[in-house]
């Protein structure tokens, strides 16, 4: 015997709980990437973005994408966690 939950309207975002999850998470964000310069792999419902960092021009470029992406988010009703959000830089100039 089983039982069915009531119906609700999923306005934004995708379901969670079946099979499909990261299949529809995907199609959904399938647009995340436009208009960026950065390098960015997705991974069921990760993300990241990164970019090889020759000069500060290259931080700069970086910040720029990582702004879209924070516009994309809210244009999209994607929420983000910020706990999971970090930034690692490794730099080195060499002569």
């Amino acid at each position: 015997m089983f039982h069915l939950s009531e119906e609700v309207r999923v306005t934004a975002g995708e379901s969670q709980g079946s099979v499909l999850d990261p299949h529809l998470f995907l199609a959904y964000v399938n647009d995340i990437w436009r208009d960026l310069g950065s390098t960015i792999k997705l991974f069921k419902d990760d993300c990241i973005i990164y970019r090889k960092i020759m000069n500060n021009s290259y931080i700069d470029m970086l910040q720029i994408d990582q702004d879209s992406l924070g516009e994309w988010t809210g244009e999209n009703a994607v929420k983000r966690n910020p706990g999971k959000s970090k930034s690692v830089s490794s730099y080195s100039e060499t002569n």
